[in-house]
């Protein structure tokens, strides 16, 4: 596989480009990151104080996304005050699969209890929105006034 890292050209294994990438995004910090091989060129972003590496995914694009939680969290708001509040941060709430990223490799950043709100409203009801779950790690659907935690991610698309 060849990678291209920051205008480095290297040629690696599938599963060492994962670790050279793992490494790269946490600065020398190897952590149990769910990875994909990629192939190509890829400029990793470069994490800002507080952040970490969830994972990456593609869409149906086949464009692959990077998605990175941001510091801070908000507690006890209303959907709506969650997505303006991501905002401000510079970023989104998390999607439905950020959401289970963060259930399955990011656990420890959250309270067993926490409740997260996810950027999608529920498709059947207008009134609520998708929920990620940490005690179980289910998605729910909740009414939008009801009063959760946020959190805050960005995404990079390469």
């Amino acid at each position: 596989m060849n990678l291209t890292i920051n205008g480095i050209p290297i040629s690696v294994d599938p599963i060492a480009a994962q670790e050279i990438v793992r490494k790269h995004l946490l600065n020398g910090e190897a952590k149990d990151v769910p990875m994909i091989a990629i192939a190509g060129s890829v400029n990793m972003p470069q994490l800002q104080k507080g952040e970490r590496f969830i994972g990456s995914y593609s869409g149906p694009d086949g464009k692959v996304t990077l998605a990175i939680l941001m510091p801070g969290e908000k507690k006890n708001v209303t959907w709506p005050d969650a997505q303006t509040w991501a905002k401000e941060q510079g970023g989104d709430l998390p999607s439905r699969v950020e959401g289970l990223l963060l259930y399955l490799h990011h656990r420890d950043q959250f309270q067993k209890d926490d409740v997260l709100w996810l950027n999608e409203q529920h498709a059947a009801f207008s009134g609520s929105a998708w929920t990620q779950g940490f005690y179980g790690g289910y998605q729910y659907g909740w009414f939008k006034v009801n009063k959760l935690l946020a959190r805050a991610v960005r995404r990079v698309t390469i």
